[in-house]
């Protein structure tokens, strides 16, 4: 998926972020956002898919429980309009209980073809 000046947008306005880095160019001119806007929009891509079928096709049978993101590397990395990015996500484990079951995804997240990030994300279905 190749990120937009809509995209930096949208993400901006969902998350009622108006600071000026959202609204600063590079050298290039071209529009940056921090890393965690595109870990965001990676662990939504994937989420509905990974976890529709076992919610009956319904998302609202889904429960978040936890998530987190581990960054690659030790460089701070900013996205920019242009940047290519893109996740790869595996189911890493699932118990079911009397509850419901809990199932944990681990997805590597590609800038422009470099890894920049892991995110494991778990949801419980009903």
């Amino acid at each position: 998926y190749t990120l937009t000046a809509r995209d930096l947008d949208a993400f901006r306005n969902a998350v009622g972020d108006d600071a000026q880095a959202y609204k600063v160019a590079d050298a290039n001119g071209k529009r940056m956002a921090p890393l965690s806007m595109i870990a965001r929009m990676g662990a939504e891509a994937w989420t509905a898919s990974a976890f529709a079928p076992v919610a009956g096709g319904n998302p609202v049978n889904l429960r978040h429980v936890r998530d987190q993101v581990r960054y690659l590397g030790n460089r701070e990395v900013w996205v920019r309009e242009g940047d290519v990015v893109d996740t790869r996500a595996v189911i890493v484990a699932e118990n079911t209980n009397e509850t419901g079951r809990l199932r944990t995804v681990r997805a590597t997240l590609t800038l422009n073809g470099e890894a920049i990030a892991e995110i494991t994300i778990e949801f419980m279905t009903l």
